[in-house]
């Protein structure tokens, strides 16, 4: 099996262990549930928080927005955070907000340094994804780029040209989910991580998505993927485990890699 990459970010080595990080998405639909749910989820140990913007109901300035990353940021301490908003098109919530806006919220919180990542959509228009980036390389924030499919599992080929265009394109971290039709679905996405891991220079993040997806959530690290997703209060997507039970597979399968 490929060695897995860790994330280094902002001077700190995440990931080298034998066992994934495992992130936790925010889904609150306003800053008190969120700030709620942070302090929920943080009892369960993750090693990441992703806050889900897309879901937040509330229509606000940039300068709120700012208001509710450092809230979060304040009440993480010393977890890292990932800000995500994720377009209906790849499975997010249907918003108001226009692309302007998204992008102009997404630039200031990468130029905040508040956030360890920012998760952009590789399949984005250079215009919304540029001054992000530039945003984020002046406050050594790192940019995931993601693609995800909710309806199939595409080609091995497919999902390889999905990783090597994040690399191309910059990214710090590339990021492939995909949903599988049936179970070889899923060792076809467990066979392009490992191939992807291989070949590319930056840590990768895949899963597929579902119930028959589980098997990736689990053993994705030893194909190369460097983190798993768990459900905090409400999953971000489908097939997402709570922390407990995922925490405690993903011991028993170290645990069980040790005494070889």
């Amino acid at each position: 099996m490929p060695a897995c990459k860790p994330l280094t970010l902002r001077g700190r080595l995440l990931g080298a262990e034998k066992s994934p990080l495992v992130c936790v998405p925010l889904v609150g639909r306003n800053a008190p549930q969120l700030l709620d749910e942070l302090d929920r989820v943080r009892v369960a140990r993750p090693d990441l928080i992703e806050w889900r913007a897309d879901f937040l109901e509330e229509s606000l300035t940039v300068a709120q927005w700012l208001a509710i990353a450092a809230q979060l940021q304040a009440a993480a301490a010393e977890l890292p955070l990932i800000f995500t908003w994720r377009s209906a098109a790849e499975g997010g919530q249907v918003v108001a907000n226009d692309a302007a806006s998204v992008c102009e919220i997404n630039t200031a919180m990468a130029a905040s340094g508040l956030f360890a990542l920012i998760d952009l959509e590789s399949a984005s228009d250079r215009a919304f994804r540029e001054p992000v980036v530039q945003a984020a390389r002046r406050t050594g924030t790192a940019i995931i780029l993601s693609r995800h499919d909710f309806a199939t599992t595409p080609s091995i080929a497919t999902m390889l040209e999905w990783f090597a265009l994040a690399q191309q394109l910059g990214a710090d971290v590339a990021k492939v989910a995909v949903m599988p039709q049936q179970d070889e679905d899923v060792l076809s996405l467990l066979a392009a991580t490992a191939q992807a891991s291989r070949s590319l220079r930056i840590p990768l993040i895949s899963m597929a998505m579902g119930a028959r997806g589980a098997l990736s959530r689990i053993f994705g690290h030893q194909f190369g993927s460097s983190v798993t997703f768990a459900a905090g209060v409400a999953p971000s997507a489908p097939g997402q485990w709570s922390v407990a039970a995922l925490r405690a597979v993903l011991e028993a399968v170290a645990a069980s890699d040790a005494a070889r």
